[in-house]
């Protein structure tokens, strides 16, 4: 039930990114976005296969209940994080708001806890912000959304 649930959010999320890339005036702008965004799709159409066959093959029992249960409260921070990273995107900026979304889910998905070696996920963090500036602003030249801070 866990791969069910993972493949229809992966759905989910590539629908999304879909319908946002198809509905601008200009889709041409949108085709490298558009091309990530059918690839998500098919292989989360591909993963929702796999997992009803293997549930097909094995059955459905109560361990699997928990199981899903589990995995939404694992879960949970992250689509909190998701949440406030886009409701931040306007204000902070795609770099900065990124930096801090990746604080928040190192922080929080680290096996030690929230508290320890804060100064290790800000630095992994900073690392990877590094990482997609690099990438976005130098390599492929494209130009992100601006925040009041950059």
């Amino acid at each position: 039930m866990k791969d069910i649930a993972i493949a229809l959010v992966a759905l989910t999320i590539s629908v999304g990114l879909l319908w946002a890339g198809l509905v601008p005036d200009k889709p041409k702008v949108f085709a490298f976005p558009n091309f990530w965004a059918w690839a998500l799709l098919s292989l989360s159409l591909g993963l929702l296969v796999q997992a009803l066959a293997r549930r097909a093959v094995r059955g459905v029992g109560a361990r699997d209940a928990a199981a899903v249960t589990d995995s939404l409260t694992q879960l949970a921070p992250l689509l909190v994080i998701g949440f406030g990273y886009f409701m931040l995107f306007p204000v902070l900026g795609f770099y900065a708001s990124a930096l801090l979304a990746f604080a928040l889910v190192s922080m929080f998905y680290d096996s030690l806890g929230v508290a320890a070696r804060p100064l290790l996920h800000g630095a992994v963090s900073l690392v990877f912000t590094l990482i997609l500036y690099l990438i976005f602003g130098v390599l492929l030249g494209v130009q992100v959304p601006g925040g009041w801070l950059f």
